[in-house]
């Protein structure tokens, strides 16, 4: 995924009551069914520099709790995608014969 669509699908900002909370989405496997939630991650006041914020929401685009990046493919993806620190499920499924 490109970063803006990690940013789109997987960073959540709100402004709510002078604050501005950042959340990742989480990918949470239970049995076969992923399932996702929101977890906060960052707590600034609403009057914050956009570059600030930019560089929060970066740094969470490259914490391994939340992100990896496969070898492979050379694709971040977030954590809940990954079949380990290195290698996602795509490639593990297309190259390895790994079954989901």
């Amino acid at each position: 995924m490109t970063p803006d669509e990690l940013k789109r699908d997987f960073i959540q900002q709100v402004a709510e009551s002078g604050w501005l909370r950042l959340s990742v989405r989480l990918i949470i496997w239970s049995g076969q069914e992923p399932q996702s939630r929101w977890q906060l991650v960052g707590v600034f006041p609403t009057g914050i520099d956009t570059e600030e914020v930019q560089e929060a929401i970066n740094a969470i685009l490259h914490d391994p709790r939340y992100f990896g990046v496969c070898t492979e493919c050379n694709e971040r993806q977030p954590s809940g995608w990954m079949i380990s620190d290195d290698l996602c499920q795509s490639c593990a499924s297309q190259h390895h014969q790994v079954l989901f």
